[in-house]
């Protein structure tokens, strides 16, 4: 059992509810970030309860789409970082593309 009563009933009740599409999100927090120009901008933050289901459904999708993207797409994908788009670009360039 950790702090936010996450446990093993918790992802069994989950679940069931994701399926049913009965799963609610938490209340969000809103706190006010101070911006450069002394300003204040909300940053919202979900229970994480709603970032378990989040970070899942990421993954889920992730497995879904990853045949989808083009071999020279980089952005937010994982197993590809920065370093691979430029050795990417350098094989592409050299060769003339």
């Amino acid at each position: 059992m950790t702090l936010d009563n996450i446990n093993l009933d918790f992802f069994q009740k989950l679940s069931d509810l994701l399926p049913k599409g009965k799963f609610h999100f938490g209340p969000i927090r809103k706190i006010d970030i101070t911006k450069k120009q002394g300003g204040t901008r909300p940053l919202t933050i979900t229970d994480l309860k709603g970032k378990i289901v989040q970070k899942g459904m990421a993954v889920i999708l992730e497995e879904l789409c990853e045949h989808k993207f083009y071999e020279c797409s980089f952005g937010a994908r994982r197993g590809k970082s920065t370093h691979d788009a430029l050795s990417y670009i350098k094989r592409k360039v050299s060769s003339g593309m």
